[in-house]
């Protein structure tokens, strides 16, 4: 019999309520729930081996009053657990997820004047291609056979 997704076993009110401890927002920068990043997460841990059993072991070792508790009662219960590698795959996929969300690329390119499209076709003037660069390769014999 198969294995469950490790997905499947996530308790999505207390990865919210994680999220949302370490990405709460300002005022300014949108936090966790607002973005609903649960739900990116949820889907990158699965393409990530391993990052959904981290996740899992990280909202185990949570106090189970973690979702009605204060950001300042969250901070305390996480700080423990900062420096584990669990935490720091938990903290990866959620920074990952936040700062490719098109509303936090939106504010940094506004805010900060970082160009958040992918640099080309429009970006970056490149050199035209010195075809001679090849001569040599071309010069050569061909070192495999005709299949």
């Amino acid at each position: 019999m198969a294995e469950p997704d490790a997905r499947s076993v996530l308790n999505r009110e207390r990865l919210e309520a994680l999220l949302e401890a370490l990405l709460p927002g300002n005022g300014t920068w949108p936090g966790a729930l607002e973005l609903d990043l649960a739900t990116e997460v949820l889907e990158r841990v699965g393409m990530a081996e391993g990052h959904a059993d981290s996740i899992a072991r990280v909202l185990d070792a949570l106090s189970p009053d973690f979702e009605t508790s204060t950001q300042e009662q969250r901070e305390a219960v996480l700080q423990p657990l900062a420096g584990s590698t669990d935490f720091g795959a938990a903290l990866l996929v959620a920074y990952d997820a936040y700062y490719v969300h098109e509303r936090v690329l939106k504010l940094l390119e506004e805010r900060c004047g970082y160009v958040t499209r992918p640099p080309q076709p429009q970006g970056f003037e490149l050199e035209p291609f010195d075809e001679s660069i090849l001569a040599r390769v071309r010069g050569r014999e061909p070192f495999w056979r005709k299949a």
